[in-house]
């Protein structure tokens, strides 16, 4: 089967928000919890790393409405705006949160210098009432963000990032204020408290203007995130919301899938435990309520929640710079397996722009005549070999008429009526559905056409075979390097064409083609794919036309090239809006670069909570240490993924705004 597409209705209503607010994969899930509630909507989607939401409802809704849902829950939402206008209002509010960050680190610093200067016998500490107003100014100030999404989510029975941020830092703050108050005698973690939040806030600071650059050319794509999961039940998969998943259900993950919002809960349990832990071994309420304080820091999960999409949102905007528009994340993983590439012939290997070379005429017909005729049959036609003879007809000045009853037969031709007489245009097949023998002159001047490799055209009216009309295409310029590049990549290429064979035998022979078939229906080459998949041969489809339709939707990877038909455009997975087709060697390649992408990315941000929770639990590290390596793990996963921004296809094909090669 090819890639799944998402079923759309005609009564299907779309509408873009650009939220603000959200710090981690809990807030996008409360987001669209909130717009899922909502009366009327089917479907909300938000993605994380382009801070935007896409809701579908089965009748028009007042985005107030939308608006409101998203408000309630303590986010900020409007309608997303052109893209100058939202890049420029993340660019004001990013600006506005440096300000903060740096207004917050001038109220830490005096709180950091003395642990600085300890080491070489300075001695800075400021008096216990002078740290505790710098902290508390930083903790309601520069937390107040955090406070507020916190709350959020305990109002929605949720957990997020915030959570774990507002706990750890208010723990250690209180805990310092009853030191002082009570004169306990115990140490105070006023700069602890400060730190983490000027950490955190720099690492999101860093982390808005990454994803502000990463997103600046895909914010017209499709969100990538579902709000369902697939259970495995007994009757079959089923989708539900994800809300519904219990304890014990089976799951079905896809490629490109996320599995649901548990983290945050067990990074709880396991602060709560090494509290519980510390003071069963003797360690006292401070050292327990620090180490726990630690854990909640460092397991802070935003960098696991940017891992992919981060890599998905800077790979798909590359590639639309470069001309490729990836409809799904599905489609990048499954390009990724690809091993062969079955092309289309007309419109796809070749230009798509034949010229009509020959009109050979039955005795007794006029070839202009029965141009005209022919040409005025298919005058509405989206087809090259009609637009060939359209264009034949108007530069011999001849008037078409308005065609009736007409009636495509995909695979053969066309047939209909022009000025009341039946005409049926196509290929040998058609004469053989007509129950119609061609005359036998007519016959050997077709085959001579067919062995010259021009693709020859019956033209029958009134039941009778009136003309051959003989049509030429030529390769499209970058067929043969596009062929040889992923022959290098060890990708098998064929070409199926519905052109007679002889014509698609001559064309792959000049392409370098091992495998060239002709007289394939849509039917034929929808069944050739799937015995290719039964092989186990992972395959891409590449065509322009109607008659393609079926098997891009058979393939495991559907591509189309834009300037095609419609119907090809949508059932495919990928669009190539350039005829350039190296740029199918570059879609697998992209694909690569992603895949790698995104593994090392959740490479990194497992790598920090792996190694930094157990050793937090085992008090090896303190809360200064694990605000900054929360910081930098998430800014390592953003930087990471905006690496792709710097890919470059193998060959020189440049981008999507003639050729020119993009340099950021």
């Amino acid at each position: 089967m090819a890639v799944a597409h998402e079923p759309r209705s005609e009564g299907d209503h779309r509408v873009n928000l650009a939220i603000e607010g959200m710090t981690c994969s809990g807030c996008a899930r409360q987001v669209e919890r909130a717009l899922s509630a909502v009366p009327g909507v089917t479907l909300a989607r938000v993605n994380l790393a382009a801070e935007r939401a896409e809701v579908v409802s089965d009748a028009a809704l007042a985005v107030d409405k939308l608006v409101a849902a998203v408000e309630a829950t303590g986010y900020h939402a409007h309608l997303d705006a052109a893209a100058e206008v939202e890049d420029a209002r993340r660019h004001a509010q990013w600006r506005r949160e440096g300000w903060l960050m740096l207004a917050v680190a001038a109220l830490t610093i005096p709180l950091v210098l003395p642990m600085l200067a300890a080491p070489f016998g300075g001695d800075l500490m400021l008096p216990p009432a002078f740290q505790a107003a710098l902290a508390a100014i930083v903790q309601l100030i520069g937390g107040a963000r955090f406070y507020r999404a916190a709350w959020r989510a305990v109002l929605a029975a949720s957990a997020n990032m915030d959570l774990l941020v507002s706990l750890g830092t208010s723990a250690a703050f209180l805990l310092s204020i009853y030191n002082w108050l009570g004169d306990t005698g115990g140490a105070l973690y006023f700069e602890a408290a400060a730190v983490v939040i000027t950490l955190v806030l720099f690492g999101k600071w860093l982390e808005g203007g990454a994803k502000r650059r990463a997103t600046r050319t895909l914010r017209q794509l499709l969100a990538l995130r579902p709000a369902t999961a697939r259970l495995d039940d007994v009757g079959g998969p089923r989708d539900v919301a994800v809300d519904e998943v219990r304890v014990g259900d089976r799951v079905l993950g896809t490629p490109g899938e996320r599995i649901p919002a548990v983290f945050v809960p067990l990074v709880l349990g396991l602060a709560a435990l090494t509290a519980v832990g510390w003071g069963v071994a003797g360690g006292g309420l401070e050292v327990a309520l620090i180490n726990a304080v630690t854990v909640l820091v460092i397991a802070c999960p935003c960098a696991l929640g940017l891992a992919t999409p981060a890599a998905i949102v800077v790979g798909t905007g590359v590639a639309a710079r470069h001309g490729i528009l990836v409809k799904s994340v599905e489609a990048l993983e499954a390009a990724r397996a690809i091993d062969t590439v079955v092309f289309d012939k007309t419109g796809t290997l070749t230009t798509g722009a034949p010229t009509v070379v020959a009109i050979d005429a039955a005795a007794g017909a006029d070839a202009a005549e029965v141009l005209r005729v022919a040409a005025s049959l298919q005058s509405g036609s989206e087809h090259p070999l009609a637009a060939a003879m359209v264009a034949a007809a108007a530069a011999r000045g001849l008037a078409l008429a308005r065609p009736d009853d007409l009636m495509a037969d995909p695979g053969r031709g066309v047939r209909g009526r022009v000025a009341g007489r039946a005409v049926a245009v196509g290929n040998r097949d058609l004469l053989t559905v007509l129950e119609i023998t061609p005359p036998a002159d007519l016959l050997d001047v077709w085959q001579a056409h067919d062995a010259a490799g021009h693709t020859a055209v019956w033209v029958v009216i009134e039941g009778a075979v009136r003309a051959v009309i003989a049509i030429a295409d030529t390769p499209r310029p970058t067929a043969r390097a596009a062929l040889a590049a992923l022959a290098a990549r060890g990708v098998e290429t064929l070409m199926l064409s519905g052109d007679s064979p002889r014509v698609a035998a001559a064309i792959g022979a000049d392409l370098g083609l091992a495998t060239s078939r002709g007289a394939m229906s849509p039917t034929d080459k929808a069944a050739h794919l799937a015995a290719l998949k039964t092989t186990g041969h992972h395959i891409a489809m590449v065509g322009d036309g109607i008659n393609d339709a079926p098997a891009l939707a058979h393939a495991d990877l559907g591509i189309a090239l834009a300037s095609g038909t419609d119907i090809a455009a949508a059932t495919a997975d990928v669009t190539l809006m350039r005829g350039d087709l190296r740029l199918v060697g570059a879609v697998l390649e992209l694909a690569g670069r992603v895949r790698r992408t995104i593994v090392e990315n959740l490479f990194w941000a497992f790598l920090f909570n792996v190694i930094g929770m157990p050793l937090a639990a085992f008090g090896y590290l303190s809360p200064e240490f694990a605000g900054a390596a929360m910081a930098l793990s998430s800014v390592m996963v953003i930087g990471n993924a905006l690496r792709l921004g710097r890919w470059r296809p193998a060959a020189d094909i440049g981008d999507i705004d003639g050729g020119r090669r993009i340099t950021g």
